[in-house]
């Protein structure tokens, strides 16, 4: 058993298998050597690219993956300002990334199968070109109605990505 109290810990790689691992604990009376349990893990790395094939800094790439009834989504990260993300995530079955920044259509790209202690390089998730979508909001008189919230909303679980505005009177 470890004390209770507040310590430095470190291992010998930081992705890790299911199993077991030795790891050194320092502690402020001295350090100890324990036999611990570490959850799997793999990294991801990529780049977050245009329509146009440009890189895209500030994009929010998401990692998601495949769950009863739909979609999952958990860790999340930036692309820098060469558009390149890099990110450990739990190990899945079903995976994939999803990128997304303001005033651009999402992309995505499927991972498929995600192992233990995996580093996967060169990833690229392209944002696709958009398209228009044109409504005209009326009231029960059929007169133009401003300040009506919009949303689009992507199946399968997707809700996190919706997209929403508000109308104007036109």
């Amino acid at each position: 058993d470890l004390p209770v109290g507040e310590g430095n810990l470190s291992g010998d790689t930081p992705l890790h298998s299911a199993q077991h691992r030795n790891v050194k604990i320092e502690l402020p009376g001295g350090e100890q050597r324990e036999d611990i349990a570490l959850p799997s893990v793999a990294r991801l790395r990529g780049t977050v690219m245009t329509a146009d094939s440009l890189p895209l800094a500030g994009a929010e790439v998401t990692y998601g993956f495949g769950r009863e009834g739909g979609l999952g989504f958990g860790d999340r990260t930036k692309s820098d300002s060469e558009g390149k993300f890099d990110f450990v995530v739990p190990v899945r079955d079903g995976a994939l990334l999803v990128a997304k920044k303001a005033g651009l259509p999402a992309g995505a790209e499927w991972l498929g199968k995600v192992t233990p202690s995996e580093v996967r390089h060169g990833i690229v998730i392209r944002l696709g070109k958009g398209f228009d979508v044109r409504v005209r909001v009326i009231d029960e008189r059929r007169a133009p109605c401003a300040n009506a919230t919009l949303e689009l909303i992507p199946k399968h679980g997707a809700e996190r990505f919706a997209w929403t505005t508000v109308s104007d009177a036109f």
